[in-house]
């Protein structure tokens, strides 16, 4: 079972008509279980002072890895992306967001590295103005996201990717 959480600019438990039922805005901070998975909604379009504040929150090496981006669209995603979560992994750890670890497996995935018996697990996806992060305890999991653009030549497209057949 799932729960969805949206994590936003705006306070905890102030409304919006224009977000769908589905994606709730917690009025407390949810409480993880083994049978469940805690997926979060992430607006990577901030503004000016929201950027400079979340930019407070990242290590060196995110702080490096942010200046690498060509274009400061993707810099600013990167920064809000980390230091959302950093925040949200470090209230479920009880842990301030800059004392967030992370350790990495063979193909760069990233996963909560604490030398206590934390069973926090996360996945992310992102793409263009959007970031989905699902957490669990002790449960591996994925989770996906896409932009979808419109293709004006579908039917070219089609023409030249496959056979008749």
């Amino acid at each position: 079972m799932s729960r969805y959480h949206d994590h936003s600019t705006r306070e905890v438990g102030q409304e919006d008509d224009a977000r769908s039922d589905f994606w709730q805005i917690p009025t407390d901070w949810p409480v993880l279980d083994a049978d469940h998975v805690h997926l979060w909604r992430v607006d990577l379009n901030q503004t000016d002072d929201l950027v400079a504040r979340y930019s407070r929150v990242l290590v060196p090496d995110e702080e490096y890895r942010a200046g690498r981006f060509r274009f400061e669209r993707h810099k600013r995603r990167f920064v809000v992306g980390r230091a959302i979560l950093r925040q949200v992994l470090g209230r479920y750890l009880n842990l301030s967001p800059a004392h967030v670890a992370f350790g990495y497996g063979p193909k760069g995935k990233p996963f909560v590295d604490h030398s206590t018996d934390h069973l926090i697990r996360f996945n992310l996806s992102h793409t263009e103005e959007l970031m989905v992060l699902a957490v669990s305890l002790n449960r591996e999991m994925g989770v996906d996201v896409e932009f979808m653009r419109p293709i004006s030549d579908i039917d070219q497209l089609a023409d030249h990717c496959f056979s008749e057949k």
